[in-house]
C-alpha cells in the first residue's frame, strides 16, 4: 500500500484555511499560515540533504515551531524521535544516539545544553534552533523557513515506514523507543474519533498543557483535523490555565492527574468560570478517588478517563463522563477508581505468569491487541520478543476486571511485592491510603528486609498544612486490609518524586527508603506476634 500522508494534514487547511489554527505566546496563526510554515520547514530539511526515512530528534517546550515540526517530518515521510522536555542530558544524549538521528531540532531554552553535548552525537548533522538569538553556530530555524518555499511538498511512502520512535518513561530502567509506523498513527487516529465520546468540531477551543513530545501530545491532532483552535502553553501553569479557560472560552482541555491536583490547589480556583468546558480528559497515570471526586464537583461530570501506553496509545480502555459519579451505589463509586471498559476496536484480557487467561476478579498482566499498538522496541529484539508476541501486547501493567468488564489497574509486575510469601499488590493499598481525609496522593514500594524478604512500605505526600500521623494511616488501614497488606513502614513526604513523564518514581523511592535495618526487623517480628 502506497500513502501520501500530507493528504491528511492538508484536509482542514482546504476546509478552513482563515480560520484560526494555533495561538501561542501571543502569536495567531490561522491554518493557511500554518501549512505555509510546515511546508517551508518540510522544504528546508530537504533542501539540507535528509531522505525520506531519516530520524529527526526534537527537544523543545510546547510551541508553534514543535507542531510545525511534527506536521513537516509528517509530510516528507521522516521518522520522529521526540525528546521529553524533563530528560536530563544524558538521557538526551541516549535517546539521540539510540535511535540514530541525523538531525536535531530544539528549542533556545535548550541552546546550553546542547552547546555542551554536541561533541557526544557523533550522528548528529544538522542542528537547527529556533527562539534564539544566541545561536550563531546553528542553523537558524526562521532563515531555514524564509530561504525555502511554501510549495506543497508530495512523496509517497509504504504506510509499514515509521514515523515515531517514542521512548518509555524508563519506570523499570533504560528508556526503549517504541517503533510506530504511518498505518499505525492512521490507525490511530481513526481510534480517537470511534472513541472520543464528545462530537467536536471546528467551533471546539482546544487548550494544550501536556508536552506535544509525549503520546499524550497526540490528543492535539484530531483536533487540528476538524479544524478547531489550539490554545498552546509552552508548559503548565495552574494560573494560567484557569485564566485562559475562561478568557478563551475552551471547550476541552487534557490533563494529568497531578495538574488536575494541583488547578485545585491554586487560591484562584473558584474565582474563575469555567462553564465553557464540555470534556476533560485525562489519564497517564492513577488519580486519588478523593481528588477525582473533588474535581467532579468543582467541574461538574465532564471528566474522561484514558487508559494507554506507549507500546499501545490510548483510548485501550475509557471510563465516560456519565461513569463519573458523586452519588450512586457502592458500586458505581467504586468504578471511579477503575480505568473504565474496553475501548470500541481493542481487545483486553488478563494473564496469570505462565501466560494463561485468569477468571475475573482475579490478577493477572494487562494484555491487549489494537490496529495502532507498535510492533517492536527499536534495536532490541529480546525485550520486543518478550512484549510483543503474536499482534498482542503484553503490558507489564497488573490489572483486574469485574464482571461488568470494569479494568482497574493494580501496579506493575515488576513492583509487585511479596512479603512472606504474599502477593501485595502497591495500588490496592494506595487505593486506600489515598481515599483517606488529607492525603494528596500516596506510593506503596516493597523493601527489603531479612525476616520477609519484602515489606510494604507507604510513602505518603499530605493535602497542605494536614499533619497526618502514622497511627491514623494503619488504622485506616486495618479497616480495609489483610494484614499482610498493610504498610509496616509509613514515611511523610512533601511531594513524590516523579519521573519526566509525570509518573511517580518508585525506583527513587527504593534508593531513598530501601535499606533495611535491624531494628526493622525486631519490630516486624513483635508485630507479627501480635497479629
Amino acid at each position: 500500500m502506497r500513502l501520501a500522508p500530507g493528504a491528511y494534514l492538508t484536509w482542514p487547511v482546504e476546509r478552513y484555511p482563515d480560520r484560526t489554527c494555533i495561538v501561542f505566546e501571543g502569536q495567531t496563526f490561522t491554518y493557511r499560515e500554518t501549512n505555509r510554515r510546515v511546508n517551508r520547514l518540510a522544504n528546508g530539511l530537504q533542501r539540507l540533504g535528509l531522505k525520506m526515512g531519516d530520524i529527526i530528534a526534537s527537544l523543545h517546550y510546547n510551541c508553534n515551531q514543535a507542531f510545525e515540526s511534527f506536521a513537516a517530518k509528517w509530510k516528507m515521510g521522516y521518522t520522529e524521535a521526540p525528546l521529553n522536555v524533563r530528560n536530563a542530558p544524558p538521557e538526551n544524549i541516549y535517546v539521540i544516539n539510540n535511535s540514530k538521528a541525523r538531525a536535531l531540532i530544539f528549542g533556545g531554552e535548550y541552546l546550553d545544553q546542547v552547546r555542551a553535548i554536541r561533541r557526544e552525537l557523533p550522528g548528529v548533522e544538522f542542528f537547527i534552533c529556533h527562539s534564539s538569538p544566541e545561536h550563531h553556530e546553528f542553523i537558524d530555524y526562521d532563515e531555514l523557513l524564509a530561504n525555502s518555499p511554501e510549495d506543497e511538498p508530495y512523496v509517497e511512502l509504504d504506510d509499514t515506514q515509521l514515523t515515531r520512535i517514542m521512548y518509555t518513561s524508563g519506570t523499570t530502567g533504560r528508556q526503549r523507543g517504541v517503533s510506530m509506523s504511518y498505518r499505525l498513527r492512521i490507525e490511530g487516529f481513526k481510534n480517537m474519533f470511534m472513541n472520543f465520546d464528545a462530537y467536536f468540531d471546528c467551533n471546539d477551543i482546544l487548550l494544550t498543557v501536556a508536552p506535544l513530545t509525549h503520546g499524550a501530545g497526540l490528543h492535539l491532532l484530531p483536533f487540528y483535523l476538524k479544524g478547531a483552535k489550539l490554545i498552546i502553553h509552552p508548559r503548565f501553569n495552574p494560573r494560567r490555565v484557569l485564566e485562559t479557560i475562561e478568557q478563551e472560552r475552551v471547550t476541552v482541555v487534557l490533563l494529568a492527574p497531578t495538574m488536575i491536583v494541583m488547578l485545585m490547589q491554586d487560591p484562584e480556583i473558584y474565582n474563575h468560570d469555567y462553564s465553557s468546558l464540555r470534556r476533560i480528559f485525562y489519564g497517564m497515570s492513577p488519580i486519588p478517588l478523593g481528588q477525582l471526586r473533588k474535581a467532579i464537583s468543582l467541574f461538574g461530570p465532564i471528566f474522561r478517563q484514558n487508559y494507554g501506553l506507549t507500546e499501545a496509545h490510548q483510548p485501550l480502555a475509557t471510563l465516560h463522563p456519565w461513569e463519573h459519579v458523586q452519588e450512586g451505589t457502592p458500586e458505581q463509586i467504586k468504578r471511579l477508581s477503575s480505568a473504565g471498559r474496553r475501548a470500541l476496536g481493542v481487545e483486553i484480557w488478563l494473564a496469570d505468569p505462565d501466560g494463561n487467561p485468569v477468571p475475573r476478579g482475579e490478577v493477572g498482566e494487562i494484555v491487549v491487541r489494537e490496529d495502532q499498538a507498535g510492533w517492536e522496541y527499536w534495536g532490541e529484539p529480546e525485550e520486543s520478543a518478550a512484549v510483543f508476541r503474536n499482534g498482542w501486547v503484553y503490558s507489564g501493567d497488573l490489572g483486574r476486571m469485574d464482571e461488568d468488564g470494569y479494568l482497574y489497574i493494580i501496579g506493575r509486575t515488576k513492583d509487585m511485592i511479596i512479603s512472606g510469601g504474599y502477593n501485595v499488590y502497591p495500588k490496592e493499598v494506595e487505593l486506600v491510603i489515598d481515599s483517606y481525609p488529607g492525603v494528596k496522593e500516596s506510593a506503596i514500594i516493597g523493601t527489603p528486609d531479612t525476616l520477609w524478604g519484602e515489606v510494604v512500605t507507604a510513602v505518603i505526600a499530605p493535602e497542605r498544612g494536614e499533619n497526618l500521623t502514622e497511627e491514623e494511616i494503619l488504622e485506616a488501614c486495618t479497616k480495609h486490609l489483610a494484614g499482610f497488606k498493610k504498610p509496616r513502614k509509613i514515611f511523610f513526604v512533601d511531594e513524590l518524586p516523579k519521573n519526566p513523564y509525570g509518573k511517580v518514581d518508585k525506583n527513587k523511592l527504593r534508593q531513598m527508603y530501601g535499606q533495611p535495618s535491624d531494628e526493622d526487623t525486631v519490630d516486624l517480628q513483635f508485630i507479627n506476634k501480635k497479629q
